[in-house]
């Protein structure tokens, strides 16, 4: 008999692209995604980038424990922060297989969106001052060119024609594998039926020439970068940890 599961996403594009993945890997196990009020298990899928997201995550796990649910916690989470509450806690990936298909690894749609997030990059290995992303993340993971490709064709094809490349630290893509971003957007620009490409926050110094010339030439690229700026002074970048100045 299938178990009738609700996801709830805390946090960055990122998190809401694996939510997809949560939801398409509950379908695979035989389960259903359904509505909160209408689940017996809640999946949460937790941020702890900041105070709110973790207190709000708090809040909603007692929530649904007094509603009777039975609670899961997967994401991006501390051990201690979530200490004596009624929830299962579970790594990225490691969730149980009654509820889950380990083996779905990527996406066909985005439930409620009508562009989709495509995460193509995961970890971090920044040392800034404030930031608990590369403990819960952990270091740079890339995925292949033609993998990201493969999937972006089977949304167009499925009726989503806008898609946002992201990742933790979308700038580090290839570190590890050898590709470059600018080879993504050049790949991906090319998907027939593709209509908007898009990124999500890019680090200023990971700016290149490269990158600019493969955004150029791009016919369906979105003319628009977001480039967090977090400080104009040295001495403020400097105390974060930051590899950037003003």
């Amino acid at each position: 008999m299938s178990t009738g599961i609700a996801v709830f996403t805390f946090g960055c594009r990122t998190n809401q692209y694996e939510s997809q993945l949560l939801r398409e890997a509950i379908v695979a196990a035989g389960n259903e995604v359904v509505l909160p009020e209408e689940a017996s298990v809640a999946i949460i899928n937790a941020c702890c980038v900041t105070g709110k997201a973790e207190k709000d995550c708090r809040n909603l796990i007692r929530r649904l424990s007094r509603r009777g649910l039975r609670v899961v916690v997967t994401g991006c989470f501390l051990d201690e922060s979530l200490a004596g509450l009624p929830a299962e806690t579970y790594r990225r990936g490691q969730l149980p297989e009654e509820l889950v298909c380990a083996s779905v690894e990527s996406i066909s749609g985005f439930a409620g969106h009508l562009r989709a997030f495509v995460k193509v990059e995961d970890g971090c290995e920044g040392n800034c001052a404030y930031c608990i992303v590369p403990k819960v993340r952990g270091a740079v993971r890339s995925r292949r060119v033609a993998d990201v490709a493969r999937e972006v064709v089977c949304l167009v094809e499925r009726g989503w024609p806008e898609v946002v490349l992201t990742g933790v630290n979308l700038a580090a893509f290839g570190k590890d594998t050898g590709e470059r971003l600018a080879g993504l957007i050049a790949t991906v620009g090319r998907i027939n039926g593709l209509r908007r490409l898009r990124l999500s926050s890019l680090e200023p110094a990971f700016f290149c020439e490269d990158l600019l010339s493969a955004a150029t030439d791009c016919p369906c690229f979105c003319p628009h970068f977001h480039i967090p700026l977090q400080s104009g002074s040295d001495r403020i970048l400097q105390a974060m940890g930051r590899e950037v100045s003003a």
